[in-house]
Parts: structure tokens; C-alpha cells; sequence
């Protein structure tokens, strides 16, 4: 059985209805696959860097094989999340459409031509943890390569700034930029499945279909 760690912050404490019913399906298709879904919600946390810095240590201390971010306002279909943890590389995520009438994906793709691989992935600068497969590898040299931290009372348990939010050449950068950035400055790639498409909750749901809305931004060179 392969252990594979489900995971978000959760800042209220709360999930979403979709993102539970997506769980609670891919969980049933887990177990006659092979996969041991461990779900974990790192609640009440004011700093979602912080929150995901977290997961990913409790994820190495429980030793499982994979990691999963999935945002808990999102859903997916259960087929797709093995899709990702099915493909052979370190980091691989599903594009999420964000919350906006005007159609637009978490990822960034500014130093690469959009092209899909044989093996059915692309290569990108950077995918948001909304949906981001991390290996134990990936996890390991992250953490080995990330500044040590501890808070006041915890000296003894510190953690690694894997996830931070920060400014680049004047720019903003969320934290799931800056650990894609960490992974390309060691050299190694990050990619997304195409393929799948999920849904993003909010004032309404938000239902992506990447593929087609990829070829229209191809064809008017937006992209």
C-alpha cells in the first residue's frame, strides 16, 4: 500500500462540500488501487506559508510517499488524482482556474514554449499548490535546502522555510511560486497533467477545461 498524504491549510477549520465528497470518492478508489489517502488540514493557521512549511515536516516525520496539496476549496475527479501520482517525476500539479469570470489557470509560463511531452505533461516555471504532487524526494531536498526556523517555546522542533511569500524584482511572489523557484534553482523540473481539470469554490464554482482554453490562448499568442 502506498501511504499518500492529502493536504491543505485550513484556515477557518473548514472544508468545502465538493472538496469532501472528492476526498471521500478518491479514498474509496484508493483502497482497491493501492493508495492509503491520509488527509490532513492544518487549521487555524494565520500564515499560510507557515501552514504549508508544516505540512510538508509532519509529512517526512510520518514518512509517507507522496504529498498532495489540494486546496479545500477546491474538487476534483478522483481518476485525476491518481493521474498525478501515476506520472513519473517529483513535481507534477493540475492547472486550477482562479476565481474570476475572465478564464485564467495558476501557472506560469514565461521562459518555455507550451509543449506536451510523451508522457502527456508540460513543463512550466511554476503550478499553484492548489492541486501539486510533491515525491519524497522532492520533499527531502526542499527541506535540506531551505533556512531553519523555530518560534518561541518550540526551539526544539524547528521547521524549514520551504513556502514563504516575498518580493522579486518588485514583484509580489506567493509562497507556491517561491518553492517551484526553489525546485528550478536546484535544477530540477516542474510540470502539469493538461489533462485534468477541477473546480475552485467561492461566491459561486468556477469549473476549469484547461486544454481548449490553452489552444485559444496558443492560437491569439496570449500565452
Amino acid at each position: 500500500m502506498i501511504n499518500v498524504m492529502i493536504a491543505a491549510p485550513a484556515h477557518d477549520g473548514r472544508v468545502d462540500v465538493w472538496h469532501t465528497c472528492a476526498l471521500v470518492n478518491s479514498a474509496k478508489l484508493g483502497l482497491s488501487t493501492g493508495y492509503n489517502l491520509i488527509p490532513i488540514y492544518m487549521s487555524y493557521d494565520s500564515l499560510v506559508q507557515r501552514a504549508r512549511n508544516d505540512i510538508v515536516k509532519l509529512a517526512l516525520e510520518i514518512d509517507v510517499d507522496e504529498l498532495v496539496f489540494i486546496d479545500t476549496d477546491q474538487d476534483w475527479e478522483p481518476e485525476d488524482l491518481f493521474k498525478l501520482l501515476e506520472h513519473d517525476v517529483d513535481i507534477v500539479g493540475g492547472p486550477v482556474p482562479k476565481k474570476s469570470d475572465i478564464e485564467q489557470y495558476n501557472i506560469k509560463l514565461v521562459s518555455k514554449p507550451y509543449q506536451v511531452l510523451d508522457n502527456g505533461l508540460v513543463e512550466v516555471d511554476s503550478v499553484g499548490t492548489g492541486m501539486m504532487r510533491l515525491s519524497k524526494r522532492a520533499m527531502q531536498m526542499l527541506w535540506d535546502n531551505s533556512e531553519e526556523y523555530f518560534e518561541l517555546g518550540k526551539e526544539d522542533s524547528p521547521s524549514r522555510m520551504i513556502f514563504d511569500v516575498t518580493i522579486v524584482d518588485g514583484q509580489l511572489w506567493s509562497e507556491d511560486v517561491i518553492m517551484c523557484k526553489k525546485w528550478n534553482d536546484l535544477g530540477e523540473k516542474i510540470y502539469i497533467d493538461p489533462s485534468i481539470n477541477s473546480a475552485h469554490s467561492g461566491t459561486k464554482r468556477w469549473v476549469g477545461n484547461f486544454e481548449p482554453w490553452i489552444q485559444r490562448m496558443l492560437v491569439n499568442e496570449e500565452i
